[in-house]
């Protein structure tokens, strides 16, 4: 009766203590993870006109503009600088590693540009805060042989 009651409270323990990391791993990755979304007008051109609106999302490591004829999507950790346009007027300027920049501009409630600082803090922050990538090691493999045929 005694040994039954331990290995009770030893699986009661057990079970506790896995149930307390599990809620605190979670805890911890939902506090790392930042999510967003804004309207917002993009385009790879400094120009920004009103056909290009749609919404630029931050989700899961992922920048994501969307808008009914015009799409891009980067990882963040793509993503080399953010920072003010000096093009296109309170507009921002997103590049990526590859060279590619796009401009985007935040619109407010009227549908108008507005002031990008906020948003550019933020995804600053997002970038500085996104994991490494893991580069996988690759595998080269050469068969040797011989190119005499006698």
């Amino acid at each position: 009766m005694n040994a039954n009651k331990f290995a009770r409270w030893t699986f009661n323990l057990t079970l506790a203590l896995v149930l307390l990391a599990a809620a605190s791993t979670t805890a911890q990755a939902q506090s790392r993870d930042t999510r967003a979304s804004w309207m917002a007008a993009s385009s790879n051109q400094a120009e920004l006109t009103g056909n290009t609106w749609g919404r630029l999302t931050l989700l899961d490591g992922v920048l994501t503009f969307q808008s009914s004829n015009y799409s891009w999507r980067i990882a963040l950790t793509e993503i080399t600088r953010i920072q003010s346009s000096k093009e296109a007027a309170r507009a921002f300027v997103v590049e990526t590693v590859s060279g590619q920049r796009y401009y985007v501009g935040i619109m407010d409630s009227t549908m108008t540009m507005a002031s990008p600082g906020k948003t550019i803090q933020m995804l600053q922050r997002a970038v500085r805060e996104a994991p490494p990538t893991i580069s996988r090691p690759t595998m080269v493999a050469a068969a040797g042989g011989s190119s005499d045929d006698k």
